[in-house]
């Protein structure tokens, strides 16, 4: 995020992404044929910070692409997605690297299927950064509040001649956001300020607790893939790459169980919140959280 949000300001989320994907190639063919562990390392690092850019910035593509009664739901798709490869990709590696004798290949393969999402990237993929029009219940601008109109407010307004309201095409939005140089206006001055926003976000409790928890989840998940891969390779068990890539499967079969929890169940609560009349709370979501704060835990723990 330190980095992704200034290049963001500076070239939009679109070019960074491409960008991203780019390196993010170059770095896995880099690792696929590094010479020696020293070299390898180091193309891993960099690979990492290239891909992580994506990471970062797909919450907030989706957040501008869907309306507030739909994001749980195509949140759960987007990180049940990034959650499914973690899954995915030792089962993969784990069968590439026991049938074609050695794990280069599977960074090669990896490299080819980036190299065909960099291709899907740059025709499917628009800029999607834009100012919101913030709106009221009833749909109207919800600037400072209009005085009501009386009928003399009417009598005495000038007459205007009214003109068609211009439309733009899917097609023409699609080139204009996604093949001209300057898909939204250059805010160089906001790209320092840019970088240091994420820190400043660290010192709101809610932020933290939420940075606590999904860090936590994530890393034991980690830490778990690891040492399973370390002990069952080990004697007496002696397991295969293939073998142990497939224990992947669990967390698998557990991902799209609770992905209809995540969103769907999220989505109904948030729209159920709005029947008193205040509008819909995006606190309304807390409760499924429980869920996984409660099953995920004890998961390591049966471990």
């Amino acid at each position: 995020n330190l980095f992704a949000l200034p290049l963001v300001v500076l070239f939009g989320k679109r070019y960074t992404i491409l960008a991203s994907l780019t390196l993010f190639i170059v770095f896995n063919i880099w690792s696929g044929e590094a010479s020696d562990y020293e070299s390898l390392k180091v193309s891993r690092i960099l690979g990492g910070l290239a891909g992580g850019l994506v990471e970062a910035l797909g919450p907030t593509i989706v957040h501008e692409t869907f309306r507030d009664h739909q994001l749980a739901r195509a949140m759960a798709v987007y990180v049940g997605c990034l959650a499914a490869g973690s899954a995915l990709g030792p089962i993969f590696a784990g069968i590439v690297a026991q049938h074609q004798g050695s794990w280069r290949w599977y960074l090669r393969i990896l490299s080819i299927a980036t190299s065909l999402n960099l291709l899907a990237s740059i025709l499917m993929l628009p800029e999607t950064t834009h100012k919101p029009e913030l709106t009221n219940d009833t749909g109207s601008d919800s600037g400072t509040s209009n005085p009501k109109v009386t009928s003399s407010i009417v009598e005495n307004a000038p007459t205007t001649a009214t003109t068609p309201e211009l439309t733009v095409s899917s097609r023409a939005e699609w080139i204009s956001l996604s093949f001209t140089k300057n898909p939204m206006p250059w805010e160089g001055s906001r790209a320092l300020p840019a970088f240091f926003e994420p820190l400043q976000m660290l010192i709101v409790p809610r932020v933290l607790v939420t940075v606590y928890v999904f860090g936590l989840t994530i890393g034991w998940t980690v830490i778990i893939s690891i040492l399973l891969g370390m002990t069952y390779a080990q004697p007496p068990l002696l397991w295969g790459s293939q073998s142990i890539g497939l224990l992947n499967v669990a967390p698998l079969l557990g991902l799209l169980i609770g992905l209809p929890f995540g969103g769907y169940l999220s989505d109904i609560l948030f729209i159920r919140s709005a029947t008193d009349g205040r509008g819909p709370s995006p606190a309304s979501r807390l409760p499924v959280a429980l869920l996984g704060m409660l099953i995920s835990p004890s998961g390591c723990l049966v471990l």
